[in-house]
């Protein structure tokens, strides 16, 4: 089920951080996620890009997260037609009007999951910043690498013990017909 955008907006702040926007793009005709990354900055990007959405970001900090299709289609650059959009899911699409006609259309990876809370779900899952999950994760992996690092260090140390615990006490090591195997000496 569909959110409206300022029902979702309201979630993305609880779940993700006040960091993070929904803003509609109208120039791409769709609805922009962006993660305030910084400050303000008033410098064009350094690759040149002046479209304006690119530039309204970097003016006031932010970075686009995804960009959410208002509809399940977009319109073709060449012919203007209609190109499908895979629902619910990311898919290789392209404009079946120019293929018919001969043309050789582009083809894009496109995806079309509305503002709803299975896109909200995903951008948890992708977030780095996952309400202290993260930060669970990474104390989790750290507690059990320092786990094996213990019991690594445990284990060499048990196994230098065993090798030489008889040559310390001066303990013969005996074979099996009653004869000494080895001259107890540490050197």
């Amino acid at each position: 089920m569909s959110l409206t955008p300022e029902t979702f907006q309201t979630e993305l702040f609880a779940r993700l951080g006040r960091d993070y926007r929904l803003r509609w793009s109208q120039t791409n005709r769709s609805w922009c996620i962006e993660q305030q990354i910084g400050r303000a900055v008033w410098e064009l990007p350094s690759d040149g890009n002046t479209h304006p959405d690119t530039l309204l970001r970097a003016q006031e900090g932010f970075i686009l997260v995804c960009e959410v299709q208002a509809r399940p289609f977009v319109v073709c650059e060449d012919c203007g037609g209609q190109i499908k959009v895979p629902e619910l899911t990311i898919g290789e699409t392209w404009c079946q009007a120019c293929w018919q006609a001969g043309l050789r259309p582009i083809r894009k990876t496109l995806g079309y999951i509305p503002l709803s809370e299975l896109l909200l779900r995903r951008l948890e899952q992708t977030s780095i910043k996952r309400h202290g999950t993260w930060q669970r994760e990474m104390e989790t992996r750290n507690r059990l690498l320092q786990e094996s690092l213990d019991r690594d260090d445990s284990n060499e140390m048990d196994a230098i013990v065993g090798d030489y615990f008889n040559r310390c006490l001066d303990i013969p090591q005996v074979g099996y017909g009653g004869i000494i195997t080895r001259k107890n000496t540490l050197s």
